[in-house]
């Protein structure tokens, strides 16, 4: 044989070996990925092989050295594919792909050993596409992203018992494109990222992350509901500890938090409704959790940060973040029907940048108290309640100015629920109430800029409104003048501090004291 020749034929045999190798397919109903007989080929895949498990099989992973290029679970239209690891390691060179096809299956269920992925996890990665990831033990790694709902379809990701998962890529994304959904689901174990991103890239985007027991989530940064829609639920003695969080990041995304109970801490910044649509619930009826920093001093609460932005922070409970809230959306303190304080007393600087033209402001319902940071109080000057100390002209509903003459010390503001025990009875329609203590003083008038949408839904024009302070056991009408068009009602010069209301004007020609 000719040199020639015989280098031909060497080439040849290379070339039909790496094409007999290149793909591993699975041929069995159940078995052992290391068991040679279990695939088509007869050899066990290495890291230049891309896996292939198609055929409504299940292949079993329990024991180290387990290693592949791409696995692809759910391959070809309609098709089912399953791993089980059960201990042992297994090594992904490049991705993994759960249900890759339009309408396929594809489900990875982990309950021991680890799992590593030095590129990208995709799961339902077409129309149609089902993926399901499982890990109740063990550790999972993914060296780059993880699309939990990469494209058109729905992926389920199911944490538990005692495992580990490292997102180690710039970005952790449930819900990412195409319409994709995405559901996360951490009943415990541990689970680190670096950004975690919730309903991604369009409004048709549906990513969701729910925590219960002790699950805990770790993350630089978190965008919940960043274009699309996405969901956080916190249940327990869960805990989602991230840097800067935004919740509806976007215009035109929405994002939502439910901290049923649990700790929801960061160290940086909360964006309830940056550019989009945030909704932050904090508590239900039964219990309430924690919101607020990680370490003692900083952090900055912002409900509606741009013009395009609505941000709602409703419930009640104490939220821990000690530089600033600012207020362009609406606050409420929501007691359930049972006397409880949002007490936002912490936060050292209150403050708002966008002037309202609807129906911002701090509100108090159902029983609900809203507490915020004292002012100290000095002089012969004018202080804000509920707005940035530099406004002169307040606008955000229930923000209250207070023109103080020889006044002195700390002044502690409450807006409180009507229907709060507190509140004195003997009044009709009350559409605001306030408690003011802390400060001596020679003389207040005191400027309300009441819910004018709150009087319409009663019935009161504004000439059927009245301001009222509590003194004495009595309330007592001490209305100056009512201002229409800025919707502000100003007292007649008082000399105390105490309990004030707005609520509907007594018919002309009654005398008004209530014992």
């Amino acid at each position: 044989m000719s040199r020639l020749i015989r280098n031909v034929v060497i080439v040849a045999l290379f070339v039909s070996v790496g094409i007999l190798h290149a793909d591993s397919n699975w041929n069995v109903p159940y078995g052992s990925w290391s068991d040679t007989n279990n695939w088509a080929e007869l050899v066990v895949p290495s890291s230049t092989d891309s896996v292939y498990i198609a055929n409504s099989g299940t292949s079993v992973v329990s024991v180290v050295g387990n290693t592949c290029k791409t696995l692809y679970l759910g391959y070809n239209t309609s098709a089912t594919g399953t791993l089980y690891m059960t201990g042992g390691t297994l090594t992904n060179e490049i991705n993994i792909f759960i249900a890759y096809s339009i309408g396929s299956y594809g489900e990875f269920n982990q309950s021991g050993g680890t799992n590593l992925i030095n590129s990208m996890l995709n799961m339902a990665y077409n129309r149609d596409a089902v993926a399901v990831y499982k890990i109740s033990g063990g550790s999972f790694v993914v060296n780059s992203d993880c699309y939990i709902g990469r494209n058109y379809g729905d992926a389920n990701f199911y944490q538990s018992g005692d495992s580990t998962v490292q997102i180690k890529g710039n970005n952790f994304l449930i819900g990412w494109y195409n319409g994709a959904t995405g559901y996360y689901q951490q009943t415990n174990g541990y689970l680190k990222a670096v950004s975690i991103r919730m309903g991604c890239n369009a409004t048709g985007n549906n990513g969701k992350l729910e925590l219960f027991n002790t699950a805990k989530t770790e993350a630089s940064s978190a965008r919940i509901g960043e274009t699309g829609y996405g969901e956080v639920n916190m249940y327990d003695s869960s805990e989602f500890a991230v840097g800067a969080i935004y919740v509806g990041s976007n215009a035109g995304s929405t994002g939502v938090v439910n901290l049923v109970s649990g700790s929801f801490v960061s160290n940086g910044r909360l964006y309830i409704g940056n550019k989009g649509n945030g909704t932050f619930n904090l508590g239900n009826a039964s219990t309430t959790g924690q919101l607020g920093l990680s370490g003692s001093s900083g952090g900055d609460l912002y409900v509606g940060y741009y013009a395009t932005a609505t941000g709602t922070l409703n419930g009640w409970g104490n939220v821990n973040y000690k530089t600033r809230v600012r207020n362009n959306g609406r606050i409420i303190a929501n007691g359930y029907a049972i006397d409880r304080t949002l007490d936002l007393s912490a936060c050292n600087l209150v403050e708002n940048d966008i002037d309202n033209t609807t129906d911002n402001g701090w509100f108090a319902i159902d029983k609900g108290q809203l507490v915020l940071s004292d002012v100290t109080v000095s002089g012969t000057q004018s202080y804000n309640w509920g707005e940035a100390s530099a406004d002169t002209s307040i606008d955000l509903v229930n923000s209250v100015r207070i023109d103080f003459v020889d006044g002195s010390g700390d002044l502690t503001g409450k807006l409180l629920a009507s229907d709060r025990t507190d509140v004195p009875e003997g009044l009709e329609n009350v559409i605001g109430a306030w408690s003011f203590s802390g400060v001596t003083l020679t003389s207040a008038t005191l400027n309300f800029r009441y819910d004018d949408a709150l009087a319409v839904e009663k019935g009161l024009s504004a000439e059927k409104l009245a301001i009222y302070q509590f003194i004495d056991g009595s309330w007592v009408r001490v209305t100056d003048s009512v201002d229409d068009t800025n919707k502000i009602i100003t007292t007649k010069s008082v000399s105390t501090l105490s309990i004030f209301a707005v609520a509907a004007a007594p018919a002309m020609g009654s005398i008004f004291i209530v014992k």
